[in-house]
């Protein structure tokens, strides 16, 4: 038996493919239901806007992977041709390490973005409801979210609620030059959070250089 983890993500296909092999959170269970293969004990399909995910225990590795080729193309009505190449598989320690950091959001485009936290215990429980996870998927994301909240608790990872000004401004005071005095400084924000910015007082922001990514 073993843990294998199958699935494509922002930096192996690009945003055409990904949206194709999206599954929708809401309807998890239909895909959950009809996957079914003789060597995969337990599933967990994680969707999102950057990532399309299969975590299997199984006892064949090579035949839970072909299953999931299979599945996405009959599923999604894509030629395999069309993201094969795009696809990634880890195993064991490997696959296992990958969960933690995808729910640690040390996987993510957005370095220490708060949604993907919320994404893969939605993809959990989904599976669970939908009678897909056993002792091993179980024991695996219970541990890897109780790791994903440590992280966001004691390293302060999530930082800036994309949207919310209040979090930007904890942000700046937590982070900002008092932290690193004498140090030079550049932050990389993605768009949403850029937008905000602005709105920022410009003394809050005088000796904080950023930079849109």
């Amino acid at each position: 038996m073993a843990i294998v983890v199958v699935g494509l993500n922002h930096t192996t296909a690009p945003v055409a493919v990904r949206e194709r092999l999206a599954f929708a959170e809401a309807t998890l269970a239909e895909p959950l239901a009809q996957f079914h293969h003789p060597a995969v004990e337990e599933v967990v399909i994680l969707s999102t806007c950057n990532r399309v995910e299969f975590y299997l225990h199984t006892r064949n590795p090579e035949s839970g992977v072909d299953c999931c080729i299979d599945f996405l193309a009959a599923f999604h009505n894509l030629p395999q041709a069309e993201f094969v190449s795009c696809l990634y598989q880890l195993h064991e320690a490997e696959a296992v390490r990958h969960l933690f950091q995808v729910a640690s959001s040390l996987d993510s485009m957005v370095l220490g973005e708060p949604q993907i936290l919320g994404q893969v215990k939605a993809a959990y429980l989904a599976a669970r409801i939908a009678g897909r996870t056993g002792t091993i998927l179980t024991q695996l994301f219970e541990r890897a979210l109780n790791v994903a909240k440590m992280v966001r608790s004691e390293t302060g990872k999530y930082l800036l609620p994309t949207g919310h000004r209040s979090g930007l401004n904890g942000w700046h005071r937590r982070w900002g030059p008092r932290r690193f005095p004498g140090r030079p400084s550049l932050s990389i924000l993605c768009r949403r959070i850029s937008s905000s910015v602005r709105r920022v007082p410009r003394t809050r922001l005088s000796r904080l250089p950023w930079c849109r990514r």
